[in-house]
């Protein structure tokens, strides 16, 4: 208990004062590797086999009350900084509160929409992350979001728990605290050395906070070491989109706005290159920003829980059961739509070609609680309704060689409001995407979309509002480990 206490200890003291100088390590560290010099054939030498033995048990070696521990410190730090430092009037917490929260019992908040859909779930991802990060299992790690969330919910605010952010930051996390891993484990190298060594560490906090500053705590931050055993080797890519769009503006006069946009679009791992190993061992990540207009427009992240093949894996055409999980968050310079959801279906390769493949998607999906606007919420605090909903998705993909040369998707999504106004809401999204390689690594593209929302009201009105979305774009494409059945961003699941 003392040694789970001290590790809290430093964990809080690291995360108020910075990522300063590593912490002296709990255990040995193993032995430098030497570097060779120009010229030197003398064969490096890294950790005995012994050593590397330790290090790989005891990073697997599950350990729930620490994780548990590091949930709350990561509660305490957030806390206690929105009090010091903002003085947040929700901030302001004591026994009384404590009780009044546990007698009141759960409501809906009226945070914004930013705040509840994007916001919540990165949140989320720091208890995933400080589970992961001491040995728990994909699954064991989940429940450990929704009890961060609860103890933040009761203890960490002076208002009732909110069961929309109890919902978001649980099921939220588990996708952004997976993803994160991942994402964290393969930037950094415990190979490495120097400055670049340093640089990698510091790239993966925003994915990986907790693992990072559990790494500091470690003294694994800039010592030499044998990477994770998860540590993937999965086809991994990365494309980047920077241009213009154009988007209609919310409100009756329909004006037009046009601004700088960047786009990332993030793969890892391939469904068609190997069996199903583990949840996430696929996954899909956009995010759009707009410095000059809103900030972050997308975060999109979807990934795979469950894979089975319904061909065989050397056939031509290709067809793949698949259930996947879904974090959402849309901000439209018109309209707003997020949630988290579960979605079930096939999807396949026609191959048509050496290095030509037609990919599609069909999914049915389960809304487990989704958000979008609704003018007529009712609620003066709040224009967006919370609710549960279905749908449908489906998509079809060229890809050339590994690059995504024409993608159509369609989606159809209903959320029937819970919370704010009495109304059914049905949302199409339709876009078609087409890039042009240029070489290697760059391309040029362009980007077609819209979003309709039909809302019928309890009181018999309804309304129906519709957005186009126009982009225009240079691409850069790096990754490693790819395949000619791998594309980025709309390839299949």
């Amino acid at each position: 208990m003392l040694r789970v206490t001290r590790r809290v200890a430093l964990l809080v003291t690291t995360l108020v004062l910075g990522l300063g100088s590593p912490a002296k390590a709990q255990t040995p560290a193993p032995a430098p590797v030497r570097l060779p010099e120009r010229g030197d054939t003398t064969v490096v030498v890294g950790p005995t086999r012994a050593a590397r033995d330790s290090i790989r048990a005891r990073r697997n070696r599950p350990r729930p009350f620490v994780a548990l521990a590091e949930g709350l410190a990561v509660n305490i730090f957030l806390q206690r900084m929105n009090w010091w430092l903002r003085h947040a009037d929700w901030a302001d917490i004591s026994p009384s509160s404590w009780k009044s929260n546990i007698k009141q019992g759960w409501e809906w908040d009226v945070d914004q929409f930013q705040t509840n859909m994007f916001g919540h779930p990165y949140g989320g991802g720091f208890y995933f992350n400080a589970a992961r990060d001491n040995g728990l299992s994909f699954w064991a790690a989940a429940p450990l979001t929704f009890v961060g969330s609860g103890m933040w919910e009761y203890f960490g605010e002076n208002l009732r728990p909110s069961l929309n952010d109890l919902y978001m930051t649980g099921f939220g996390g588990i996708v952004f605290g997976e993803v994160g891993h991942r994402l964290g484990g393969l930037m950094r190298d415990n190979h490495g050395r120097g400055v670049t060594r340093v640089l990698r560490e510091v790239a993966a906090f925003p994915f990986d906070p907790v693992g990072t500053v559990n790494r500091v705590v470690r003294g694994e931050f800039v010592s030499v070491s044998t990477d994770p055993d998860d540590r993937d080797h999965s086809p991994f890519t990365v494309e980047l989109q920077a241009g213009a769009r154009v988007a209609v503006d919310s409100g009756p006069a329909r004006t037009h706005s046009t601004t700088g946009t960047l786009v990332a679009d993030i793969s890892y791992g391939d469904a068609f290159a190997g069996l199903y190993r583990q949840p996430f061992d696929v996954f899909r990540v956009r995010l759009q920003v707009s410095p000059w207009r809103g900030g972050i427009n997308t975060a999109r992240l979807v990934g795979r829980l469950y894979g089975r093949e319904w061909t065989d894996s050397t056939s031509r055409n290709r067809h793949i059961f698949t259930v996947a999980q879904k974090s959402e968050y849309l901000a439209g310079p018109a309209y707003k739509f997020g949630g988290q959801s579960v979605q079930a279906g096939v999807i396949s390769d026609f191959g048509a070609g050496r290095h030509m493949h037609l990919q599609t998607e069909l999914y049915a999906e389960w809304l487990l609680l989704g958000g979008l606007d609704a003018p007529g919420a009712g609620i003066r605090e709040r224009t967006y309704d919370f609710g549960p909903g279905g749908g449908v998705n489906a998509a079809a993909s060229l890809v050339v060689s590994g690059s995504n040369v024409l993608s159509v998707r369609w989606r159809f999504a209903y959320i029937h409001s819970i919370s704010g106004s009495t109304a059914d809401h049905r949302t199409n999204f339709g876009s078609i995407e087409a890039a042009l390689p240029i070489g290697k690594s760059f391309g040029i593209g362009a980007y077609a979309g819209f979003y309709r929302q039909h809302s019928l009201y309890g009181n018999g009105v309804g309304a129906t509002l519709t957005y186009p979305e126009l982009r225009g774009y240079l691409t850069w494409r790096a990754g490693s480990g790819r395949t000619s059945r791998q594309a980025t961003g709309g390839s299949a699941l």
